[in-house]
């Protein structure tokens, strides 16, 4: 799971576009709701495709790609 930034997808950079979940251009709380109204009760991952992150301390990109996924769940 992640997020991209609100640039046509011929445009985008499948990785250095990736943005932390609810900081990007699709409605992903929505998304989500729609597969939970379907029956799904598993678990989301995160990926972490970003030199932002990847810049970080492994319990500083933790923590925030953890509070980014509880702003949509």
């Amino acid at each position: 799971m992640n997020d991209m930034r609100d640039k046509p997808g011929e445009l985008s950079d499948c990785n250095s576009d990736r943005e932390l979940p609810g900081e990007g251009h699709p409605d992903l709380r929505e998304l989500f709701g729609r597969i939970e109204q379907h029956g799904y009760t598993g678990p989301f991952c995160i990926e972490m495709f970003s030199e932002t992150l990847w810049a970080l301390s492994p319990r500083e990109a933790s923590r925030q790609m953890f509070e980014s996924m509880l702003t949509l769940v």
